[in-house]
Parts: structure tokens; sequence; C-alpha cells
């Protein structure tokens, strides 16, 4: 499915911005980027120099990249330029133009007089991850029309040769990263370490089927151009550790962007994920010659304009797959991200939670319950589905960003067994995560347990949440709750955990003397047993005459089982329910 959006195109270079004079055209045949100063060459043996600049776009939140030409330099040959590279750090150009390789100054497109040219070049790489500290040296590898490789000290005035490295056939294009070059030759690819001089054959391929192609992605590891429009991968170790992509036959053009590749054909540029290696993105894009990433700024070209490539915010990108549904490339897309870097880390959290929410909609409890641990849900997002579960007095506010979606009500669509559901996932969510939740979060969910619990038969559980010594839930409003649904009995409960010890007993006294009903009723036993357990003397008075009219034997027990001095005589009140001659 390609649900993502991750790059949109635009005209940076137009037709009339690419000419040596007004009235002459050239064609497009190299480019590079050095921060905003975009260098292109011509089939010409033309360098033209542009400062690129962005500028707000009516209706996007991505800006467009305009160019504008500052310099223009005409090569001696007029021969094609048919490489540009750029050491920023030295502030130079090296360029190939009639397999002759030469450097020039960045800023004025002259020629540094003492840097030695190479002739007989056919391509020329820059490491793209150096091993050397030096800040004046970059190391370039370069190919010549013989059967080897030789690696160059750069230097901001001179160019000094290292070492040879040799191949079993001239090679045709490479990449280099670190201290391994990835080599094409007609029939077969190579990785060479650069230190031992050995080279490990890849796989092999026909060049006059397949064009040779190899582009460094990042993490050791390079895409290669294989039969059958295949693109494979490579660490410098020689193996794969990935599926490969599959392109057409006729990709001309590769760039990286993490976690896409992009690969340039007849009528396309297709956007790949290396995660998963499926098609996320079909740009139409016809008469393609170039397409390049440039220290993060993704080109590409016809022969006579440049476009840019613009990536669309991971979190837009992000929103719309969850918006349809796909879940599991959003989540991918969200972890290969914040492997990127720390950045995306909290994006990665949010995915989860909203991931979450996509799935509890469908009812997927399990799934849903992961993501939501994973994400560390703040569990009042779900009480707040549950019309009334928060008590009145909570300051908790909805996290809109999470979901669109109504309370579980809405969710149900009319259907008991679906609500229930709900209601249990809730409930289960809420008591499984109550201990990391925070203790500052403990009174809106405990009084979101209480009542739920109070809905479900038995009420074992809501009575065993009631008496736990850690529950905060809001007690007027609980015993509200409590009332309306008939758990009297409950009600009882509470008032005796929170030492409303006489208004718990006259509750239980309404159940036994059946003033309320509920399918729970304390026994006598368990009454004189609370009082007693209470050591409240006033609680005794109140409670004995009551519980003497119910059993006489178990209301004089009450005396009999209390531990500590009275401070007046119960001989009057046992007189009136026991007879004398009983009592003496």
């Amino acid at each position: 499915m390609m649900g993502v959006k991750a790059f949109e195109l635009s005209l940076t270079v137009e037709r009339g911005k690419l000419s040596a004079s007004k009235s002459k055209t050239v064609n497009i045949s190299c480019m590079e980027l050095s921060a905003s100063t975009l260098y292109i060459g011509s089939t010409e043996g033309l360098i033209i120099q542009f400062a690129l600049t962005e500028s707000p776009r009516s209706g996007s939140g991505n800006p467009d990249i305009r160019a504008e030409q500052l310099l223009s330099m005409q090569c001696a040959s007029r021969k094609p330029i048919q490489q540009i590279k750029c050491a920023s750090a030295l502030q130079r150009l090296v360029i190939v133009t009639d397999n002759t390789l030469v450097m020039l100054n960045q800023d004025a497109l002259e020629i540094v007089p003492t840097a030695q040219k190479l002739k007989n070049v056919l391509t020329c790489v820059l490491n793209e991850r150096p091993c050397t500290e030096d800040p004046f040296c970059v190391e370039m590898c370069v190919a010549f029309r013989r059967k080897a490789v030789t690696i160059y000290d750069v230097r901001a005035n001179r160019l000094a040769a290292l070492r040879e490295i040799p191949l079993p056939d001239p090679p045709l294009t490479l990449a280099w990263q670190d201290r391994t070059i990835c080599v094409a030759l007609s029939y077969v690819y190579l990785m060479v370490d650069v230190d031992t001089l050995k080279a490990q054959e890849l796989f092999p391929y026909d060049s006059d089927d397949t064009r040779p192609i190899v582009k460094y992605v990042g993490s050791d590891e390079f895409v290669l151009g294989g039969p059958s429009g295949l693109g494979i991968f490579a660490s410098s170790s020689g193996s794969s550790q990935r599926p490969p992509l599959q392109w057409t036959e006729t990709v001309c053009g590769l760039a990286y962007a993490h976690p896409y590749v992009l690969a340039l054909d007849a009528e396309y540029v297709t956007v790949h994920s290396v995660a998963d290696q499926r098609l996320k993105q079909s740009i139409p894009f016809v008469g393609g010659t170039l397409l390049g990433d440039y220290e993060g700024t993704l080109l590409v070209a016809t022969q006579r304009e440049v476009y840019s490539l613009t990536p669309v915010p991971v979190e837009a990108q992000i929103e719309r797959l969850l918006a349809e549904g796909a879940v599991e490339e959003a989540l991918l897309l969200a972890e290969n991200c914040r492997s990127a870097g720390d950045r995306f880390t909290a994006t990665h959290r949010q995915v989860q939670l909203q991931a979450g929410f996509v799935r509890l909609a469908e009812s997927q409890f399990l799934e849903a319950s992961t993501l939501f641990a994973s994400g560390s849900l703040d569990a009042r997002e779900l009480v707040a589905l549950y019309p009334g579960l928060l008590p009145a007095n909570s300051t908790f506010t909805r996290t809109e960003q999470l979901h669109q979606l109504g309370d579980i009500n809405i969710m149900a669509k009319g259907n008991k067994d679906v609500l229930a559901g709900y209601k249990e996932f809730i409930l289960n969510y809420l008591v499984d995560t109550r201990p990391a939740q925070g203790e500052l979060r403990f009174q809106d969910i405990d009084t979101a347990v209480v009542k739920l619990y109070s809905e479900l038969e038995p009420r074992d559980k809501l009575i065993e949440f009631i008496e736990d010594k850690s529950n905060r839930c809001e007690l007027e409003e609980c015993l509200e709750w409590l009332e309306r649904r008939g758990c009297f009995y409950a009600m009882g409960v509470l008032y005796a955990t929170r030492r409303h010890n006489l208004r718990a007993v006259e509750m239980w006294e309404g159940l036994v003397d059946g003033r309320v009903t509920d399918s729970e009723v304390p026994s006598l036993e368990y009454i004189r047993d609370f009082v007693v357990a209470s050591g409240e003397e006033l609680l005794l008075w109140s409670v004995c005459e009551w519980l003497l009219s119910r059993d006489q034997e178990l209301g004089a027990s009450l005396f009999v089982s209390w531990h500590t001095e009275l401070s007046k005589s119960p001989d009057d009140i046992l007189e009136s329910f026991i007879p004398s001659r009983l009592l003496n």
C-alpha cells in the first residue's frame, strides 16, 4: 500500500536560468551542492554557480527552493562536464571534464594552478565517512582507464597519491565509506578493503543489460543495481542483511534520505523504505537524467531543469498513515526515524499512543494495551472516553493530538457487547498500570475504577479495591455513583475506609432491616465485629440497642468482647432487652 507522501516535488532551476548567454541554452550533465550553493555542469563544458534560497509555498508547510545564478565558467576544452565534487572543508571543487580531473576555487570558479591535473580519469568519489582527523585534508578515490583505483590525499593546493589498489578490470562506478570501497566492474561488484587491498566479489551482473549503480546509504551499507531491476543491499563485510528493492530496469540514479531510498527511472522517482523494502511513493517525472542527495538536500534533474524533492515532515507522514489505518507502517516509520536520532524519541512514543487508539477503535484490545504501555499512556486518556468516570474536580485535559474518537458509547454504536468490551478493557488497563501512573493521578484513576467495578457482578473486586489502603477515590462522588447503582454494602465499606464508621454501620443496618436492597448483605456478626474492632465507644452505644433488638445474645456479646473500660454501665440497656433473671 502506497499511503506515504514522503516527498514533494518543486521546480528550483527553470530553463531560462540555464544559459551561457541570452540566446544559448545549455544541457545539464552533472550537479553538486555545497551548503546553499549549487553547481551545475553542462554538456557544453560550462559550470554555473547558483545561490539557493527558501521561500514559503502557499498552502504547504514545505518551502520552495529557488535558485539565482551567481557565476559561470567555461572550460577550455568545451567538452561535457562529467563530474563535480565539492570539498567544502577546503573551499575547492574537483571536476572531471574530457576525462581530466581539475581542481577549482569553490567561490571564484578559478583553476588552482598548483594542483596537479589527472588525465584518463573515468570517475572519482570522496570518502563519505573519512577516517582522517585532519580538517584540511579530504580523501578521494580516482578510477583511471586501467585495472586499478588510486587513493589521493586532497589539500587546498595539491593532490598527493597515497596508494594504488589493483582490480581485475577497469571500474565503471564506485562509492567509498570509511575503509571500504564498493566497486562496479563490467561483470561483477566488488567490496574492497582500503587497508588490506583485498577485494571480495559480491555478485555477478552484465553491464550490457544492467546499469551499474553503487550508492552508500549509511550504517555501513550500500545499495547496488542488480539484474532484473533489483536494488541489492550489501554491507562492507559483503553480506546482505535486507531483502532487495524492486525497481524497473530503467533506473539511472539513486538518492538516500533516511529511511528512504529514492530511484530515478524513465517515468518516475520511486521511494522505497529500507525498513520493509516496500514502495511508499511514486512521483511522476519523465525525462529525468540525474538524482542525488547533497548534504541533506535532494535534487532531481532533466537536461534543462532542476527540481527539489522536499521531505514531508515525518509527523505529517505518520498522521496520514494512521488516518488510513496503516498502523504497522506508521510504527515502522516512527521506529526507523527514532533510530536516526533522539529528536524522534518523543515522536515515536506519541505514534505508539496514536496507534493504540486506532487499535482500540477496532476493538483490538491486546494490541492497543501493548502500544499504550510502550508509549507510557496517561491512563486518564482512557478514563476520559467514558462520560462521568473522571471526578468533577479533576484538572485533567485530553490530549487532542492522540485521537479524534468520541466517547465509548459512540464507538460501540449501540452494541451492548462492544460497549461491555470497552468498559472491561478500560478497567483492566487502569488496574494493571495503576502502580506506574503515579500518586498524582490516583484520585482520578481510583474514582474511575470504583465506578467501573460497581457495574460488574459479583462485586468481590469492588469491595477488595475499596478496602485497599492505597485507594484514593473521591469519596462523595463515588458514594453518589454507588448509591445510584444499588451498591449499598460497598458504600458502607467505603465509609468505613474513610473512618466514617457510624455512617458505615447505618448503611449496613438499612440492608439488614430491608430499607435498601443489595445483592450483598452483611451478617450481624460482621457488624458486631466491626464495632468491636473500631474501639469507638460512641459507636458502641449507637449500635447496641439495634443489635440487641435483632439478636439479644449477639448484642450482649458486644459488651463481653469490648476490650476497654466503658464510661457508663450497660446494665440499663441490657435489662430493657434481656430479663433480669437471665442477667443474674
